[in-house]
């Protein structure tokens, strides 16, 4: 009997070890699926916050680029109406024109160029370039 009662005694040990095993591995997994969700619900706020900024800044440089625009077209009718002694700017400010009444990707280009102020020279003009005539309005 002292057998059977060493082996119950062990396999009482044994199954108390598997039971603290299983135990620890509950907790553990409980802590990490609660960590999980925590990071997650952050994660998510992060990305929500970090697109409502994206959103918030693309409206508004867009905003300055359309701005822009208009600025320029003021500047553009104004000088249609009164030119100045500035040949060569009032001949790239009748470039860019043409270019924006053309509606296409070099009317935003340009557009762009002068709302970010660029040292780009005006397509076909002598050495006037966006950031001068962004200075002009």
């Amino acid at each position: 009997m002292s057998a059977k009662s060493t082996l119950e005694k062990e396999h009482a040990e044994y199954s108390d070890i598997i039971n603290s095993f299983t135990n620890i591995t509950t907790e553990e997994e409980k802590s990490r699926s609660s960590e999980k969700a925590a990071s997650d619900a952050s994660l998510a706020a992060k990305i929500e916050e970090a697109r409502k900024e994206g959103k918030e800044t693309g409206v508004k440089e867009q905003q300055d680029v359309l701005h822009t625009l208009f600025k320029f077209l003021r500047l553009a009718g104004y000088r249609r109406a009164e030119p100045n002694d500035e040949v060569a700017e009032n001949d790239a400010i009748e470039k860019v024109l043409v270019m924006v009444y053309s509606s296409e990707e070099t009317a935003t280009q340009a557009t762009e160029s002068m709302a970010k102020g660029s040292d780009e020279v005006v397509e076909g003009s002598e050495n006037i370039t966006c950031k001068s005539l962004s200075l002009s309005f």
